[in-house]
C-alpha cells in the first residue's frame, strides 16, 4: 500500500507534464497519474499517519518496510521485462 499510495504524489508531477505536452487528461488516458487531485497531498498524509499508527500499534513496522521494499523489486522486475519485450 505505501508504495502504491507513494505513487500518487509522483503521478501529480506527471500528470501536469503528461497533460501540457500529450493533451491527455483524466477522461483520455492519465487518470491514474492524477491521484486524488487537489486532494493527493492531504489523503498521503492521512494513510502515512494511520499507517505509522498500526505499525506501531501491531509492531510490526520491520513487516511493512520488507513488504515495501518487495514491492518495488517486483514493479522493478516487471518493468524490465516489459522493456526487454519492447526490444524484442
Amino acid at each position: 500500500m505505501y508504495v502504491l499510495e507513494g505513487s500518487t504524489l509522483g503521478g501529480k508531477f506527471l500528470y501536469n507534464h503528461i497533460n501540457k505536452t500529450l493533451g491527455l487528461d483524466t477522461t483520455n488516458g492519465a487518470s491514474y497519474f492524477y491521484g486524488y487531485g487537489p486532494q493527493t497531498g492531504s489523503k498521503w498524509n492521512t494513510f502515512v499517519s494511520l499507517m505509522a499508527d498500526y505499525a506501531v500499534d501491531k509492531n510490526c513496522e520491520n513487516e511493512i518496510i520488507s513488504s515495501a521494499v518487495q514491492t518495488f523489486s517486483n514493479i522493478d522486475h516487471w518493468l524490465g521485462q516489459a522493456e526487454i519485450n519492447l526490444i524484442r
